[in-house]
């Protein structure tokens, strides 16, 4: 065999081994395992692309949210107004609570 060929045949058999191994390896990721592996190739195609639009979007996220911030800023909630507190307690902690402080007084007027 010429070295040409077993070259040709080598590089053959180690795209279809890597084509396998990601199609098996997708195949297990999204939960099934099916013999046709264009879906599984369609994502991997994808993933550069993907990866590039969240880049950009996130670079262009940064000014609007400096600007969020700036606004933000400007409102300048004083920290003097008070707001009452409300409890927020369940109605059913609210009882349980209420029946173990009666126990407990309860108890110490037994003493």
């Amino acid at each position: 065999m010429s070295s040409k060929k077993f070259f040709d045949r080598a590089v053959q058999t180690n795209h279809e081994a890597i084509t396998w191994t990601t199609g098996t390896a997708l195949a297990s990721l999204c939960g099934h395992c099916c013999d046709d592996n264009r879906g599984h190739n369609l994502v991997v195609s994808l993933l550069p692309f993907l990866l590039l639009f969240s880049v950009v979007f996130g670079i262009v996220l940064i000014p609007v949210l400096r600007q969020l911030r700036q606004e933000m800023n400007e409102v300048n909630v004083s920290p003097e107004v008070k707001r009452p507190t409300v409890d927020v307690t369940p109605w059913h902690r609210q009882l349980s609570l209420l029946l173990a402080q009666l126990r407990n007084r309860s108890s110490a007027m037994r003493r």
